[in-house]
C-alpha cells in the first residue's frame, strides 16, 4: 500500500507530459470549437440564410478538422522537442 503513494511513482516523464498536454488541449479544443463555431455561428448563419441545419453542420465539421490538426500540430512539437531533447 505504500509504495502507490511513493514519490517516485507520482512522476511523470517530460514526455508522457507533453502527450498528456495535447490531449487535454485537444479535447478542450474540440468542445469548444463545436460548441462556438459549430452550434452557435452555425446557427446564427442558419437563420439569416434560412438554411437549416446545414450551417451548423458545416460549422462542426470545420470545428472537428480545425481541432485534429490543432492535435497534429501539437504532437509534430512534442516529437521534435523529444528529438532535440535525445540529442
Amino acid at each position: 500500500m505504500v509504495k502507490y503513494f511513493d514519490r517516485r511513482h507520482q512522476e511523470i516523464s517530460a514526455s508522457r507530459r507533453r502527450l498528456l498536454m495535447a490531449c487535454i488541449s485537444f479535447g478542450l479544443t474540440l468542445g469548444l470549437s463545436i460548441c462556438i463555431v459549430g452550434f452557435i455561428l452555425g446557427g446564427w448563419l442558419d437563420q439569416r440564410l434560412d438554411s437549416a441545419p446545414w450551417c451548423r453542420v458545416a460549422g462542426a465539421l470545420l470545428a472537428i478538422a480545425a481541432s485534429f490538426y490543432r492535435l497534429y500540430r501539437d504532437l509534430l512539437a512534442a516529437e521534435r522537442q523529444d528529438e532535440e531533447n535525445d540529442a
